[in-house]
């Protein structure tokens, strides 16, 4: 496989011992699909259809079994479909679109669990609570700081460490929006942790405290403001409440739980949230 972007160089052919090497677009490596244009779409689509696989096998016996418990679904549920959409999760470089096509299957996953419709109407964040779980873009954050700290430990000769920390002697990056690197997608995890990505190896160096501080970053990675507001909406909606009322009650949500909010440009105003959060 002839891994290029543009300007493809024509057929090359390659033998071991006399035979030919096929060359191919993309190729199956220890389970995970390797695509010639490095991008991670024909995988995001083949987890998706074994864990819908996975989830199917299991969807009479155990997922509508009236007679096992939630918590045992749910053990069931994390242990065969969320090991299988999240195999390999580790090294992605996933995308906004990437992480909207997990969540779909997993919030459909778990409506499914839960005997819930999307005529009901049940905000992603109740669905997670009644659940007992969390957010797909939550535990791929979470095993990617944990593969990383993994990687750091390791010894100066080891090749995870050499090609995380390596650099290309030659070359440079185009101008515009170039693809995202691993590099990239850690410290941005990393700051919406509010973890300073110079003091990364401090820490990770430390694996119990490394460990301690990756299981806490729930709140960061999950609490957007934009689901926080619909949650709110949803609670106050049909309450009694005026407009104003519930935009307060919005204010006090996102300053409460997530204080850095405000700071990074979320200007709360009455006229934007009456005219579009609340859908006058």
């Amino acid at each position: 496989m002839l891994i290029q972007r543009k300007n493809p160089e024509p057929h090359l052919t390659f033998y071991i011992n006399g035979d030919v090497i096929k060359q191919v677009t993309n190729f199956k490596y220890l389970g995970s699909i390797v695509s010639e244009e490095h991008s991670i779409d024909e995988e995001i689509c083949n987890r998706i259809n074994q864990a819908s696989a996975a989830f199917g096998k299991l969807r009479s016996r155990v997922f509508f079994n009236d007679n096992l418990r939630l918590d045992t679904k749910m053990a069931v549920y994390t242990a065969v479909c969320i090991s299988t959409l999240l195999y390999s999760a580790e090294t992605w470089t996933a995308y906004r679109k990437h992480i909207k096509q997990l969540e779909a299957f997993h919030i459909s996953s778990l409506q499914k669990i839960l005997k819930l419709s999307w005529k009901d109407k049940i905000p992603h964040t109740e669905i997670l609570q009644r659940a007992g779980t969390t957010t797909i873009e939550t535990m791929l954050a979470k095993r990617q700081l944990r593969w990383t700290g993994h990687i750091i430990r390791m010894s100066d000769d080891r090749l995870p460490r050499q090609i995380l920390y390596g650099q290309l002697p030659q070359g440079h990056r185009k101008q515009g929006a170039p693809m995202k690197r691993y590099k990239d997608q850690i410290k941005t995890t990393l700051k919406r942790c509010q973890i300073d990505p110079q003091a990364l190896e401090g820490k990770a160096s430390d694996r119990p405290a490394w460990r301690s501080t990756y299981y806490k970053i729930e709140c960061a990675i999950s609490t957007k403001p934009n689901v926080i507001i619909a949650s709110v909406k949803f609670a106050v909606t049909g309450g009694g409440y005026s407009k104003l009322d519930i935009i307060y009650k919005i204010v006090e949500s996102v300053t409460s739980v997530q204080p850095q909010v405000l700071q990074c440009g979320y200007k709360i105003r009455y006229n934007v949230y009456s005219n579009s959060c609340l859908g006058h």
